[in-house]
């Protein structure tokens, strides 16, 4: 564009010439194509937001767009998306054409050149949940065991009923907050 505009400027060949012509439309179509805006929409599933690093942008409802602005004289804008879960132990995946690295998943590298959609999804991993689950069938076999040892009088065994309940709570309000986080 630069080299076109000293073309146009030097008046080297005559205004209405076919090279100057050719000139005068690839500078006025770089301009329009420089300043258009493309409008970039996400799409969010699961618990979580999206920050745009680039445009100080952050998403936290299920769909939200907003204007991409064409920077460096180009029709090409890049601009990077991070996935933030609410809860730890969340996994992230995103929708094509978002780019993912290896070391960051959670970060979505964009090359925007028209209006683009993206989707995200917060997940729970899977180990979380396997381990929410054991926790609570173990904090419910607890408090029974408690409960049964402590209706036994006879059997005077007040400490290992005690115990066993005190165990079934601990149990089952870990399981409760990997299940609500």
């Amino acid at each position: 564009m630069e080299i076109l505009t000293r073309y146009v400027e030097s008046e080297t060949d005559a205004s209405d010439s076919p090279l100057m012509r050719m000139a005068k439309d690839g500078i006025a179509e770089a301009e329009q194509r420089r300043l258009r805006d493309v409008t970039l929409s996400i799409y969010k599933y699961g618990s979580g937001s999206v920050r745009v690093v680039n445009n100080a942008f952050r998403c936290s409802t299920k769909l939200c767009a907003f204007q991409l602005h064409n920077v460096a004289q180009s029709p090409l804008t890049s601009t990077t998306l991070v996935a933030e879960p609410t809860s730890p132990g969340s996994t992230v995946s995103w929708s094509v054409p978002c780019r993912t690295t290896e070391a960051l998943p959670n970060e979505c590298l964009l090359t925007v050149y028209k209006d683009t959609s993206v989707q995200v999804q917060f997940k729970r991993s899977a180990l979380r949940t396997a381990v929410s689950i054991v926790a609570g069938v173990g904090a419910a076999v607890s408090i029974v065991t408690g409960t049964v040892v402590l209706a036994k009088s006879e059997m005077q065994l007040f400490g290992p009923g005690a115990a066993s309940l005190g165990l079934g709570g601990g149990l089952g309000a870990l399981s409760l907050s990997l299940a609500l986080m």
